[in-house]
């Protein structure tokens, strides 16, 4: 994912700054304060350029749409920002500590004048206690990478978790698509089949209609020429006279 990427990337940087700052402290320099000042500056600007993407990221979850995609984004802002976390409790330590080594640095400065064994002792618990403060931040930077490749794996599963699923609605969707040509094809069978019954049932209907129209006109022929010849039979019977007798 590339936003993931982009904060891996703030994450090195920003935990890389404060390693320096740490680092800076450990160094025999004359212009330490400053030069840790501007490591201090450094390190605040990384911190804070990994916070607004957290943020972006953080708004951009709130304008998706998709339920997965949304869930994604909110889980990778939760793990990010409890990554943010961290490195904001290491800047707070360096930074106390390194405050703390310039300001006994200073006083050896001012009181150089007095017991050398004293300089020396107070020199070697300067560096007793950056050396303290070093390798409780190296341990933290060494858990934060091993966290950091724990999410990297876990990021790498998912993706492949979502390829599958791809590939598994892309395959439902072609089958969606085969059974909607399947639903198509009935459909038209069934309003053909729909009307050939509405034919069928017209010439069955006509076919009756001929039938009877049939009977009727041999039923009306036949009592026609019944009528016919009763009125032949009574003609002759009518006009017959009764013999005269002389």
């Amino acid at each position: 994912m590339k936003q993931e990427d982009e904060l891996i990337k703030l994450s090195l940087a920003a935990n890389a700054a404060i390693q320096d700052v740490q680092m800076a402290t450990e160094k025999e320099d004359e212009n330490l304060k400053e030069h840790v000042s501007k490591l201090i500056a450094r390190a605040k600007e990384c911190i804070l350029a990994f916070k607004s993407k957290i943020v972006e990221i953080e708004n951009d979850a709130v304008l998706v749409d998709k339920e997965t995609d949304k869930a994604a984004l909110d889980s990778l802002v939760k793990k990010w920002k409890q990554e943010l976390r961290q490195a904001n409790i290491m800047f707070k330590r360096v930074h106390l500590n390194a405050l703390a080594v310039i300001e006994q640095r200073e006083k050896t400065a001012l009181i150089g004048s007095g017991s050398t064994a004293l300089s020396t002792r107070k020199r070697i618990v300067d560096k007793q206690s950056a050396a303290k403060g070093s390798s409780s931040i190296t341990d933290s930077l060494v858990h934060t990478s091993r966290m950091m490749a724990e999410h990297l794996q876990r990021s790498s599963d998912t993706i492949e978790t979502l390829s599958n699923s791809s590939k598994g609605i892309t395959l439902t969707n072609e089958e969606l698509k085969n059974m909607q040509g399947h639903i198509k094809n009935s459909r038209s069978l069934l309003t053909k089949y729909g009307r050939k019954e509405m034919t069928d049932r017209l010439f069955l209907f006509l076919a009756v209609a001929f039938f009877l129209a049939t009977v009727l006109y041999i039923i009306k022929k036949r009592l026609w020429s019944s009528d016919i010849a009763m009125e032949s039979f009574n003609a002759p019977q009518e006009n017959v006279q009764d013999p005269v007798i002389v």
